[in-house]
């Protein structure tokens, strides 16, 4: 808590609107002996967290989890791997909805890091996978397309720090790729 609002400051500092990131490594062990504690207080440790970073607040899960947890929760923004974990993401129809009903924002980790699958990666056939899953989470929260693609942030599927810089690289760019197509969908500027 005490990291999260300090960063928070720092980043203040330089004028930004700052929006930390809270790496969560364990839950997709939840339900599991090696993450015992249940779903209320998985929630209410997070929400501690989030709440002393006085800004708003997101949480990057880089497997598979029980959604509810983090749709339930008073975080901003939900980053994850869709890439690879989409269909069981959208499962969790009712909490997924109230999340976005609130104002809440989906970091989509559309672009792979890792081996074929990023030396392959193609902008547009991403793009057009996000799309679809925008439109899959707007039909189940009964808002439109736009309100969710307008909080969407695309992103690699996980972290880029123990990858070699010329993936990093690749990963990064194909975010920018995405999100260009993503912009101009939207009649944003990109």
């Amino acid at each position: 808590s005490l990291k999260a609002a300090w960063q928070a400051r720092e980043i203040a500092t330089t004028g930004a609107d700052p929006v930390i990131f809270v790496d969560e490594p364990v839950l997709a062990c939840f339900g599991t002996p090696a993450l015992s504690w249940d779903a209320p207080r998985v929630r209410a440790a997070l929400d501690r967290v989030y709440s002393a970073a006085g800004f708003p607040v997101g949480t990057h899960c880089c497997s598979n989890t029980d959604w509810s947890i983090l749709f339930e929760s008073a975080v901003s923004v939900i980053s994850f791997d869709a890439f690879g974990f989409a269909d069981t993401f959208l499962i969790y129809r009712d909490p997924l909805a109230s999340f976005l009903r609130r104002g809440g924002n989906i970091a989509w980790g559309i672009v792979p890091t890792g081996g074929d699958e990023l030396s392959g990666a193609d902008p547009r056939a991403l793009a057009d996978r996000l799309f679809d899953l925008a439109r899959r989470a707007a039909r189940t929260a009964g808002i439109p397309e736009n309100d969710v693609l307008r909080r969407s942030l695309v992103t690699p599927a996980c972290g880029l720090g123990t990858r070699p810089r010329d993936v990093a690289e690749r990963a990064l760019a194909v975010a920018l790729d995405v999100s260009r197509i993503l912009r101009r969908s939207l009649g944003l500027a990109p």
